[in-house]
């Protein structure tokens, strides 16, 4: 096992999904996503915590009624074997709508602000040193912090290239 493996390395990642997929909003908003994120090296003064690196990505939805995404934090990843990994990410987000409707259903989904946590988990594979294959989830919620907290959810399928080593 081995912790922080690329921790020193830039990364860009380009890949799809689908919105609410996840077990934790309802299936009202399904749609195309297309997603990129940046992860940078991680800074010593994290070593102590499993040197996550930072990490900058969007969700851009293409639907009738789109949600788009911006999101930040911090991302672990533990190497269960030589070419198989789990990941963890955690931070913040932007969405560009609090509200909306689903013209195929009517239903409309409510996040409760524009300014919701993300919650991320993977799972990978190394095909070789620079390019990988991951799925990913991202939950997007407010925590029940405001009256409604509806969450928007994704599950991804990105490659990535090191870009920098």
């Amino acid at each position: 096992m081995e912790i922080g493996k690329y921790a020193e390395d830039w990364e860009v990642r380009f890949g799809g999904g689908a919105f609410d997929t996840g077990p934790a909003s309802p299936n009202h908003f399904s749609g195309a996503v297309i997603n990129g994120e940046i992860l940078l090296p991680s800074p010593g003064i994290l070593a102590a915590l499993g040197s996550p690196r930072p990490l900058v990505g969007a969700d851009f939805a293409i639907s009738d009624n789109p949600i788009h995404v911006i999101y930040t934090g911090l991302n672990w990843q533990v190497h269960l074997t030589q070419w198989l990994y789990i990941g963890f990410s955690g931070g913040g987000s932007w969405v560009s709508s609090q509200v909306t409707t689903d013209p195929a259903s009517g239903a409309t989904k409510d996040l409760g602000s524009e300014w919701l946590f993300l919650l991320q988990a993977s799972v990978g594979v190394d095909i070789t040193e620079h390019l990988l294959v991951e799925v990913f989830y991202n939950h997007f919620s407010n925590a029940s912090l405001t009256e409604f907290n509806t969450g928007l959810d994704d599950v991804d399928a990105p490659a990535r290239r090191q870009v920098w080593c």
